[in-house]
Formats: C-alpha cells, structure tokens, sequence
C-alpha cells in the first residue's frame, strides 16, 4: 500500500471532500451553505480568513473540512464554540488529540472505511487515517438517520446512558 506522505503531514491542505460524500452533506443541510475553509484552487471568490470570520454572520447552514495540518486545532476548537445555524465538520478522527475534545458534546458520525480525498488536479488518495463528521444542530436525530449508512453515529449523552446501562444504574427514563 502506497501512502501519500503529503497526507500524514501539513505540508499539503489541498484535500477536497469527496464529491458523493460532499453531495450528501449539501441535500442534509438543505442546499446552500456556508463554507469558512473553501478549495483555495476552485473557488472564484477573494480569500477570507474563515478563522477570523464571525460564521453565524452567514446565516446558512455551515459544512468545514479544515486544513488537517497543525491547523486544525484552531478550527476545531473555533467549529466548538462558534454560534452557527447548524454546521457539520468533517475531520481525522483524531479522538487522542486534545482539539478532539471539544467535539465530543456534538453529535459524531464515525465514518466506515477510509475517504478518498480528491486533490486539485483531480486525483483521488486514500486517506491514511479513519474520519468523522461532528454535527453541531437541531436535527441531530435526523443527522444520525441520514449518515447511517456511512457508519455509527454517538453522542456523549448516548455513551453516557450506555456506561450507566452497563454499571446498572437508574437513568431516569421512562421503561416501556
């Protein structure tokens, strides 16, 4: 297996969302989004720092794929905290890290298998990592049902209902 060293390191951010994958993104969030962090190389319009933008200025839905290189603590700490519509992140899924942490309260879809990231002149690269979309919103059921097909979505009140499951414990929900 041959792996593209540009991926493991920063030295190339170019990696675009897989278009089916980028599709399904764009039908969920009802069409038109905001996006903080576009292709440098396909977009027409002037740069904007998506870091120092206020996101909920937009007053869209908002999908980020970050630049996955040293950078993205700064956008995953700024996808945790900034107020949006609704938004979905997609990113390494990098759960030993400290950014990681910050996603943990949103809802994750841990996607199946490995994404194949399109570059810039149109090639494909497997990545050499596992990825998740982090849903930050109100239809966070609805983002469960509509990724499932992609891999197991949780949520840290799930985890939470299932550690207590396991210990035994009372979780304060009505039993059928």
């Amino acid at each position: 297996m041959t792996i593209n060293a540009g991926m493991l390191t920063s030295a190339t951010p170019e990696w675009y969302t897989p278009a089916p994958l980028l599709a399904e993104i764009r039908d969920f969030l009802g069409g038109a989004y905001y996006d903080p962090c576009p292709p440098r190389l396909l977009t027409t319009t002037p740069f904007v720092n998506g870091l120092a933008a206020r996101w909920a200025d937009a007053n869209l839905p908002l999908f980020v794929n970050p630049p996955y290189g040293r950078e993205i603590r700064a956008w995953a700490l700024k996808f945790a905290t900034e107020p949006m519509v609704e938004g979905i992140a997609l990113v390494p899924a990098r759960t030993d890290t400290g950014w990681w942490q910050a996603l943990w309260p949103y809802y994750i879809c841990f996607l199946r298998g490995r994404l194949k990231f399109e570059t810039p002149l149109g090639a494909t690269n497997s990545a050499p990592f596992p990825s998740a979309l982090i849903y930050k919103g109100p239809r966070g059921e609805a983002f469960a049902a509509a990724f499932a097909h992609r891999g197991v979505t949780v949520t840290q009140m799930a985890l939470r209902r299932q550690r207590q499951a396991w210990r035994g414990e009372e979780t304060g929900e009505a039993t059928a």
